[in-house]
């Protein structure tokens, strides 16, 4: 599945990141703004709430998929994507290993240029079913690589954080130097094991300081 990426609205923090999206409050209860999503119904299933006067997305997918996305930037070499996400309930039976149960808690992908107009992604996850520490080529698409960073151990329903080098994951999954990002995506799914996903994001943060490069489509499932 490719996700339409919507334009990015960049902010600046004083210690040179770049909050990607934190989310706003003026969005309680709806889709969130700037983000474009891709499949019947996806809106309906990802909504802003707010928790303690913080605002965050809440994703809740039952027996259903559906990617959101912004674009667009310049991951460069050396920087870390940084989040925090908690999981209240995971697809069961899910395995990103196999297209027949290729169903996700949470996932937060990177998307970059690949070939004849298919991009290429890194599916960051939190998996139901696998170990984290596990890297493979997607059942679904070639030019998509997934990395567990979380699995069925963690605790449910309590925020943790997450910090990954993406230049250096795309060097070791794609024998590549990094090009420049296109944008990023998030999934929380349940449609291949016609059970229900449940999670919840915040803090998408790049540092150091990205640049603009253009929009431009998403993420291949």
């Amino acid at each position: 599945m490719v996700a339409l990426l919507g334009a990015l609205s960049l902010v600046i923090a004083s210690s040179g990141a770049v909050v990607i999206d934190s989310f706003n409050t003026a969005d309680v209860g709806r889709f969130p703004s700037g983000w474009k999503s891709r499949g019947r119904g996806t809106e309906d299933r990802y909504r802003v709430a707010v928790e303690d006067g913080n605002a965050y997305l809440a994703a809740d997918a039952v027996a259903a998929a559906g990617q959101i996305g912004l674009s667009s930037l310049d991951s460069r070499p050396g920087g870390r994507l940084s989040w925090r996400w908690r999981l209240w309930q995971a697809p069961e039976g899910g395995d990103e290993r196999n297209a027949a149960t290729n169903d996700s808690g949470a996932a937060v992908y990177v998307v970059f240029p690949g070939f004849l107009g298919v991009p290429r992604a890194i599916k960051y996850t939190w998996s139901a079913s696998l170990v984290p520490g596990q890297s493979f080529a997607s059942p679904r698409s070639s030019l998509t690589r997934v990395v567990v960073l979380r699995g069925p151990e963690a605790p449910r329903g309590v925020w943790l954080d997450e910090s990954v080098d993406v230049a250096a994951d795309f060097a070791r999954l794609f024998a590549a130097e990094a090009p420049a990002a296109l944008g990023v995506a998030l999934q929380s799914d349940a449609n291949d094991t016609a059970s229900r996903a449940r999670a919840d994001y915040d803090d998408l943060i790049l540092q150091p300081a990205v640049v603009l490069v253009g929009d431009s489509a998403g993420a291949a499932r």
